[in-house]
């Protein structure tokens, strides 16, 4: 089933017993306070694991002007892309030491890097078991601002907890195991 944003926030509040909402903006207490912490909860979410159906990769193009202190290069993180966590920076598949500085990577690899980083898709692609966390996520704070229920909130608290490991190992299956590269323990050898 496609979501939106607004449909996952009504499905949290009914959970609690509250009214559903068709915007952020109904100017209902519910939607106020929808609106108000929707964002904050799904981006704090998506910040906490690297859910690969939130991940992304891209070239970094290396700026002109040279970091003042600490570091040789500066990096532009691309603007048209929501980068909320970056998950690391590697040349040549191989990670590497940097800062990350407002919009900018400051580091003392030359070229070739490459950024692995956390975004915010749109609701109509998060996978079922994540819809599922965030949706827990949301009824927990929801219990407490609007129901003003504190034993409702923290079995729900719970219950997203529960849904996050049992997620968190969902979303592990997702990919293949990390290669162990020979050439490195190779080099390291001699």
């Amino acid at each position: 089933m496609s979501h939106t944003d607004v449909s996952i926030a009504s499905k949290a509040l009914g959970r609690i017993g509250a009214d559903s909402i068709a915007s952020f903006s109904d100017g209902t207490l519910e939607s106020d306070v929808a609106g108000e912490i929707y964002d904050d909860i799904l981006e704090s979410l998506l910040s906490e694991r690297k859910w690969s159906f939130a991940r992304g990769q891209a070239k970094l193009v290396r700026l002109t002007a040279v970091p003042e202190s600490d570091w040789d290069y500066a990096y532009q993180i691309p603007t048209n892309i929501p980068v909320l966590v970056i998950n690391r920076i590697t040349q040549l598949d191989r990670p590497i030491s940097y800062e990350r500085m407002a919009d900018k990577i400051h580091t003392n690899a030359l070229d070739d890097l490459v950024m692995t980083y956390t975004f915010r898709p749109d609701a109509i692609n998060f996978p079922p078991y994540f819809t599922e966390v965030l949706i827990n996520e949301l009824a927990s704070v929801f219990a407490q601002a609007i129901a003003r229920n504190d034993a409702l909130s923290m079995k729900l608290e719970e219950k997203a907890q529960r849904k996050k490991a049992i997620s968190s190992s969902v979303a592990s299956q997702e990919s293949s195991p990390t290669r162990i590269r020979a050439t490195r323990l190779i080099n390291r050898r001699h």
